[in-house]
């Protein structure tokens, strides 16, 4: 149905420093990388051989830029994800860093280890979980995410064909709050580019 780039608001840091939380959605520290919190909104119109492409907010450390992708092998319920014992790692679990994105327990039901964080919007977001393939998915290094970076608004830019009066100065402004649909060409381009 659709492929997409948005910013990852609550997602800043990408190397394992003491103390320091890593964010768990998308899910990228085990394989396959899965999406299964963020943007229940985007992901209900997101289907097998979509392309996902999360960028960095400004209030990261990092430079503001694509950090992960992912190309959805499957969409499934955040139960069947649990029963999935190749997903495993993705459980959430108390006191875990980096914690799992499966928003439910065996049972099916909320997993009190969120906290309570997104218990206001778990019907919503326990009905789509995405699983990526293996293969097709990937994080960037950190040094690639700082000298893709320094091109990234200009390629977005050229990717978005905005010229003159409609060209944009900052990332934000283009991917914007709700994110981008990308056609399949532009995947293709934002793939080569990143390459």
């Amino acid at each position: 149905m659709a492929n997409w780039i948005y910013i990852a608001g609550v997602f800043e840091h990408l190397d394992n420093k003491q103390g320091q939380w890593l964010d768990n959605d998308p899910h990228i520290w085990t394989e396959p990388f899965t999406w299964g919190i963020c943007r229940p909104d985007l992901r209900k119109f997101t289907n097998r051989n979509n392309y996902v492409f999360f960028v960095l907010p400004k209030t990261s450390p990092h430079p503001q830029m694509i950090f992960a992708y992912i190309k959805v092998k499957n969409i499934i319920s955040h139960y069947h994800a649990f029963r999935d014992l190749t997903l495993k790692s993705k459980r959430m679990v108390n006191g875990a860093n980096p914690n799992g994105n499966i928003l439910v327990d065996g049972t099916g039901c909320y997993n009190t280890a969120d906290e309570y964080i997104h218990h206001d919007r778990f019907r919503q977001i326990k009905r789509e979980y995405a699983v990526s393939y293996v293969d097709q998915s990937k994080r960037l290094s950190i040094t690639k995410i700082r000298n893709r970076s320094k091109f990234f608004l200009e390629f977005l830019n050229d990717l978005f064909n905005l010229k003159g009066n409609l060209r944009k100065d900052r990332i934000d402004k283009i991917i914007s709050r709700k994110g981008r649909k990308l056609t399949d060409d532009q995947v293709k381009k934002l793939l080569k580019w990143l390459r």
